[in-house]
């Protein structure tokens, strides 16, 4: 596992609440090294909370996907399917009006807060598609749910899914039957 992550100067703008400011690199380092479910519960609530707080996009998220990106390569089962969680929870989330700015790390160029989101988030998907064939139900759940949300290739993830549906435990077979009828539709 990494030992640093690379270090962010966390501004109160970027968050819902200055407060989280403070605390983000306490909840990233959390899922970064603990293993019991309370404390990457509360990391994965308070990241959420801080840049995706119900379903609002804050500046916040757009700086905090690589250090979850580099977790989501680096730790365990149990931190990933939090990491995914909060991910999707960005994915889902809309940015206030007028859309926030940010700046592309390759270009140097001034873009919409969502699409410099939507770019990073698909830097997960090789990983997503790894844990999606994993045999741990919660960890393909909750990277079923990512790829539904982020990647554009849905032929794929359709043809996936129908192809492993057999393989499922009861919850993942839900879920993936949810999105076949959504995606049949």
């Amino acid at each position: 596992m990494s030992g640093v992550l690379k270090p962010v100067s966390w501004q109160d703008g970027w968050v819902s609440h200055p407060l989280y400011a403070e605390r983000m690199p306490f909840y990233l380092r959390t899922l970064q090294i603990s293993d019991k479910a309370e404390d990457l519960d509360n990391a994965r609530f308070g990241i959420d909370h801080a840049v995706a707080l119900g379903h609002r996009l804050y500046v916040g998220a757009y700086h905090a996907i690589p250090a979850l990106l580099e977790l989501l390569a680096t730790c365990p089962p149990k931190a990933r399917i939090r990491i995914y969680d909060v991910l999707t929870e960005i994915a889902l989330s809309e940015p206030a009006e007028p859309e926030p700015r940010v700046i592309d790390d390759k270009s140097g160029a001034e873009i919409r807060l969502t699409s410099g989101c939507h770019g990073r988030l698909k830097a997960a998907m090789p990983q997503a598609w790894e844990d999606i064939a994993s045999t741990d139900e919660a960890m393909i759940f909750a990277a079923m749910d990512f790829i539904a949300f982020v990647d554009d290739d849905k032929d794929r993830f359709i043809h996936h899914l129908k192809a492993s549906l057999s393989r499922y435990g009861v919850r993942c077979r839900e879920n993936a039957q949810g999105w076949l009828e959504e995606y049949d539709n």
